[in-house]
């Protein structure tokens, strides 16, 4: 590995000793999980818990979970309750 390497691995590493990245990329990925792809929301849940968890920011961490768990239901209720009916042809 080159020392390029190592600076690129230790800045990301920094980065994450406070949970920089999780949130950010935990937010990220609530966003796009609501407006565009749900399935997306898992990372949201991932990144929600690993803030939990390490105890970073707790409260931002239990609302990006939940943000992701909605993402990944809402569409579920969504075609539950409307239904998608077949084209009739």
């Amino acid at each position: 590995m080159t020392e390029s390497d190592r600076s690129v691995i230790s800045r990301i590493a920094s980065y994450n000793e406070d949970g920089t990245l999780y949130l950010v990329f935990g937010s990220i990925s609530a966003l796009v999980a609501l407006i565009i792809i749900p399935l997306v929301g898992l990372i949201a849940v991932f990144c929600g818990y690993k803030l939990y968890a390490q105890g970073h920011n707790t409260t931002v961490g239990v609302i990006l979970a939940l943000l992701g768990v909605v993402a990944l239901v809402l569409p579920l209720l969504v075609f539950g309750v409307f239904g998608v009916e077949p084209v009739q042809t």
